[in-house]
């Protein structure tokens, strides 16, 4: 079978020459003049799992090798070898482990203004700003096999070969206009009339923000759903068919994660487990501990050795 979210013999995969260093996300994606980035990424890598988020670059992530569990809005499907997915600015999304698969993808992020600077021009009020707003839609998944995935592919697996390529500005700009120009012919209305603010997804990143920075501080289903303005009960189903998990263990998995990047950076060598696991909202070390094993497969001392030994092995190896 070969459909998007099915096993596949992996004859669509890219080259292996792609393959590199692994490449920790920043949180500026370019420079602010040039606001454009490529990276690899690798789930489960150091974390099986990146939460829901969103930013406002347009993300274009290409699948190398494996599988994992991608959602968008409020649709998740599985991608593996060869497959494109397109995540328009602002809409929230997350990577998760598709059961004991890894996936090696290549993601490519970038602002409309970087093509159009001027918002005043035709092309970014006829096409750049609805899809930046909702009020268009473009596909979001390009399985391998698809004709649309042969036309795109040239120009991003350019952009991913060349991603380290001085004086490659214009290449990069020429082979984005043709990405966007062939999605461009994919854009739809956007179905029914979206108001700023009252979409639930609007909500959501209000919530998501809080989550953030609070998460060492206790949270509560209530206290979320009035920062929502709506009943505990409502808050909880819209915030699962949105986010795809309940409120709960997203506060529990986001924690973990922010723990287990803590213990992977090179400050993490000298915490203590007791004062990480305080720092990230787990008042008990023991329920810490479990709770970490238990999605990481291992201990949190026995992560940050692993981490250590990997951070020294891309030290040999090289960087991206």
């Amino acid at each position: 079978m070969n459909r998007m979210g099915t096993e596949r013999n992996g004859q669509n995969a890219a080259p292996a020459a792609l393959f590199d260093s692994p490449q920790h996300e920043a949180k500026l994606h370019g420079t602010p003049a040039f606001p454009y980035a490529v990276y690899r990424g690798n789930i489960p890598g150091y974390i099986p799992f990146y939460p829901i988020h969103w930013h406002d670059e347009m993300e274009i992530i290409f699948a190398v090798r494996g599988k994992a569990r991608i959602r968008v809005g409020s649709e998740t499907r599985s991608v593996a070898d060869g497959d494109i997915a397109l995540v328009p600015p602002q809409a929230v999304h997350a990577f998760s482990r598709l059961e004991k698969e890894s996936l090696e993808y290549f993601t490519i992020l970038f602002r409309f203004r970087l093509l159009c600077p001027d918002p005043h021009e035709e092309i970014f009020r006829s096409f750049f700003l609805p899809v930046e707003t909702g009020s268009a839609v473009l596909p979001v998944w390009i399985p391998a096999e698809d004709a649309r995935n042969a036309e795109l592919r040239p120009y991003i697996l350019d952009l991913i070969e060349n991603r380290h390529t001085a004086d490659f500005e214009f290449k990069i700009k020429s082979d984005l206009f043709a990405v966007m120009h062939l999605l461009k012919k994919e854009a739809r209305p956007a179905e029914g009339t979206r108001i700023p603010g009252e979409a639930f997804s609007d909500r959501l990143k209000k919530i998501i923000t809080f989550v953030r920075q609070n998460y060492a501080r206790e949270i509560t289903v209530s206290g979320a759903a009035r920062l929502a303005g709506l009943s505990e009960s409502h808050f909880m189903k819209l915030f699962r068919e949105t986010a795809g998990v309940s409120f709960i263990r997203y506060v529990k998995e986001f924690r973990l994660a922010e723990a287990a990047r803590m213990l992977a950076e090179n400050g993490g060598n000298s915490r203590k487990i007791i004062d990480v696991a305080a720092e990230c909202g787990f008042p008990s070390p023991s329920y810490f501990t479990r709770a970490f094993a238990e999605k990481y497969g291992k201990s949190p001392q026995a992560f940050r050795k692993a981490a250590r030994s990997a951070g020294q092995n891309a030290e040999n190896g090289g960087t991206v």
